[in-house]
């Protein structure tokens, strides 16, 4: 769970630097590549999996990520699902593209449940 929390607050810091920004990119500080963040990351997505709320993570282009989410993910409040919205983000993409975007589908009715961007940050249909 401390896993997580930090990553939240990570995501948060980072969300809140891209909606300052007018650049066509939207992250104004680069992605943290370190390996002690890339094994945080790796241990949040890991937690939402065994946790089943992450169904599975398809790569559908090289600006779109798809991650097919259980009913879980539904319940779970917003702040988690922005943390696990920047977790995959930020293990995917460095942010230099603004079509970089995850979408999130409801692994049962393969119908849109939400998308996050680092312009927009996640919404929820």
């Amino acid at each position: 769970m401390r896993v997580i929390v930090m990553t939240g607050v990570i995501a948060f810091l980072a969300l809140s630097a891209a909606h300052d920004s007018v650049q066509a990119a939207c992250i104004t500080e680069p992605i943290d590549r370190s390996e002690r963040a890339e094994a945080l990351r790796s241990r949040t997505i890991a937690d939402f999996v065994r946790r089943d709320i992450i169904y599975k993570i398809v790569k559908m282009s090289e600006t779109a990520i798809e991650v097919q989410v259980t009913a879980r993910f539904l319940e779970l409040p917003f702040d988690m699902k922005q943390v696990l919205a920047w977790s995959v983000f930020s293990a995917n993409f460095d942010g230099a593209d603004e079509k970089q975007t995850i979408m999130f589908t409801d692994n049962r009715t393969l119908k849109d449940v939400g998308r996050f961007d680092a312009c927009r940050g996640l919404s929820l249909s």
